[in-house]
């Protein structure tokens, strides 16, 4: 198979993958919200979903990489997505609700940071690891597609169509994985060599603590902020536009991305995405007509493209790649994952107690929370790699 044809194989899967993440992220609150759940049972879904994927999503990763089987376990992951949205798409009842979102959190969990190691294994095998951004921006572009379509056409029968629309979604990805390239390199492990990988690497386990908090805002914000526009009142043409406007943004930034490379040191760069996030919440606390949201989503396409984008690479080159799908799914559990679990779940808890427009105010403390640690963390991982350098120096001149 030409490398071509197969660089365009995986790029249609992160068009696909991100077809559903356009519509789940900004429509999921709304979706429950319109099944008459309250806010309280809204933020148990919605952060009930994060912490299945903190369980399960470094242990898919692991066994994918200590078996040397990522993409068996890819088709498995979207296969039982689709079968979650059949279930979530017939009850109603909350019990039987709060199950399908749990199972369907815990096939989704590996998606992501598996079909990043692909991805990554695919692009250093051709000689192309900075094209990684190239590749995630059809991510972007799907995700405008979805959202906008949604928003501006479906969302009156939302209640209808959501589950049935993204299990059509999660059978196509099924079909795709089947066809996505295997682990070219392979590593023996024995089955407990996952135990030293974290005490053996301090500096990324503060950065993964930086990294909950900054990926509890993102949650919160994409679960929240239609709601937020809604109860603006702002007409589904502007919602379904300001949804889909952070993607939008995202695209020219992604296609800068390989020169940026050049310029810009990694750090700097995810720096500068932490740093925009609590800015971001600071305007929403003082926002009262919908229209002004719009130049404030270049901060959220700031910070996705430094997260998911810089991020994804710093963490690939400064953990060894024998590791790669492991410390992807622990990147992509940090974001998505305890923190963001209980940031949703309390966020549900502020809607009930005061309203929508104190998330944000929750939000605006999150995310301070996480520069500093973000901070904390790339300062420890320029001493490690200043120690490297050091070593290799001194053996150089001996």
């Amino acid at each position: 198979m030409s490398i071509s044809f197969m660089r365009y194989k995986i790029t249609f899967f992160y068009f696909v993958q991100y077809l559903s993440v356009g519509i789940l992220g900004p429509y999921f609150a709304m979706y429950l919200y319109q099944k008459g759940f309250n806010g309280t049972q809204i933020g148990l879904f919605l952060g009930s979903m994060p912490i299945a994927v903190m369980l399960l999503q470094p242990l898919w990763s692991y066994f994918s990489d200590i078996f040397n089987t990522r993409r068996n376990l890819l088709v498995i992951s979207c296969l039982g997505s689709s079968v979650s949205m059949i279930g979530l798409g017939v009850s109603s009842e909350f019990s039987a609700v709060l199950f399908w979102v749990l199972l369907y959190s815990g096939f989704r969990a590996p998606i992501q940071p598996i079909s990043n190691a692909i991805t990554l294994d695919y692009l250093e095998l051709i000689n192309r690891p900075q094209d990684f951004g190239l590749v995630r921006l059809w991510g972007s572009v799907a995700f405008v597609v979805s959202s906008i379509l949604l928003g501006v056409f479906f969302l009156e029968k939302l209640l209808t169509i959501f589950s049935w629309i993204l299990l059509g979604i999660y059978l196509l990805l099924t079909g795709i994985s089947f066809s996505l390239p295997k682990r070219g390199k392979k590593y023996q492990y024995s089955l407990f060599d996952g135990l030293h990988f974290l005490p053996e690497n301090p500096e990324f386990v503060l950065y993964l603590i930086g990294i909950a908090f900054i990926g509890a805002t993102l949650s919160i914000s994409i679960s929240y902020q239609t709601l937020f526009l809604d109860m603006m009142g702002t007409p589904p043409w502007l919602l379904g536009l300001i949804t889909s406007l952070p993607a939008l943004f995202e695209i020219p930034l992604m296609l800068l991305i390989s020169t940026l490379f050049k310029r810009v040191s990694w750090s700097i760069m995810i720096f500068i995405g932490a740093c925009a996030l609590p800015i971001r919440w600071f305007f929403y606390l003082l926002i009262t007509d919908p229209v002004w949201v719009i130049p404030t989503q270049i901060l959220h396409s700031i910070a996705v493209v430094s997260f998911m984008v810089v991020g994804v690479f710093f963490i690939d080159k400064s953990i060894s790649e024998k590791w790669r799908a492991t410390s992807q799914g622990l990147y992509s559990t940090a974001m998505g994952g305890l923190g963001s679990g209980v940031g949703l779940y309390l966020a549900g808890y502020v809607l009930d107690l005061y309203d929508v427009r104190m998330i944000w105010a929750f939000n605006l403390i999150l995310g301070l929370l996480g520069v500093i640690f973000i901070k904390l963390a790339l300062r420890k991982f320029e001493e490690v790699e200043n120690s490297k350098k050091a070593k290799v120096d001194t053996c150089q001149i001996m």
